[in-house]
């Protein structure tokens, strides 16, 4: 089954506003970042069973972007699951500069895990995903995925119709690229909104495919996540609150 393929992200998948803009959104607190805390409800072919949780905090010298997913209900009957992200940045003029993140992906008895740390002096990033565990050389500007939501929020304003990015990921440095959809009028428990309709570019062969609604007046926070599988369910998380 591919929930956590969502929850996993609001990472991966909420990776895809688009571009590189300095644009900031409305009501930002510091280099066009402020906090939010986002509810959301976890749909399975049409049935809701579970929730989701994103918080965005600033702590001192740092932030931290907290996320838990969960299944309820029958769904948590039948699956015992839970995803934990968090990451934790700092700002560099106008730049997110990741820390570090951590991963944890709970299903019954068995808890996958990844980690990474940044080593900005050494250009480094030491990354373990599973029983993996790699020193990378990193370029100015590589985030983790989880950071990368926030990058990509904040660049959604801009014109440019698509954009790469280098992304620690599973103990591998790769180049993710997004691609702008065009707007949308979309209905979520958080109400009506208008939105900027993204996805992240795939191979033509590729079966996956996830497409994000992330709308101004929030922020650009995403509204609504869709994630399609070829021969799979259809999972989206929509969003119920957000709050500052």
């Amino acid at each position: 089954m591919g929930w956590h393929r969502l929850v996993i992200g609001l990472t991966t998948l909420i990776a895809s506003a688009l571009a590189a803009a300095t644009t900031a959104p409305r009501g930002a607190d510091e280099a066009g970042v402020r906090p939010f805390t986002a509810h959301y409800e976890l749909v399975l072919n049409g049935l809701t069973v579970g929730e989701a949780k994103a918080r965005l905090q600033r702590k001192q010298d740092h932030w931290v972007y907290h996320r838990e997913s969960n299944l309820n209900g029958l769904a948590a009957l039948l699956m015992d699951q839970k995803v934990v992200e968090e990451a934790t940045f700092q700002l560099d003029g106008a730049r997110l500069k990741p820390l570090r993140f951590h991963y944890r992906h709970r299903e019954g008895e068995e808890v996958k895990r990844e980690q990474i740390r940044f080593d900005w002096g050494q250009g480094q990033a030491r990354a373990s995903y599973k029983d993996t565990t790699r020193t990378l050389t990193i370029p100015e500007g590589a985030v983790d995925r989880m950071t990368l939501e926030l990058v990509l929020m904040r660049a959604v304003g801009s014109d440019v119709d698509d954009k790469a990015y280098k992304v620690v990921n599973k103990a591998k440095l790769k180049t993710w690229v997004f691609e702008r959809l065009g707007r949308e009028v979309i209905n979520t428990p958080a109400g009506r909104f208008e939105a900027v309709k993204v996805g992240r570019a795939r191979d033509a062969d590729e079966p996956r495919k996830t497409i994000y609604w992330l709308v101004e007046e929030l922020g650009y926070v995403p509204a609504k996540v869709e994630h399609h599988e070829d021969g799979g369910p259809s999972v989206s998380l929509r969003l119920r609150e957000l709050a500052p």
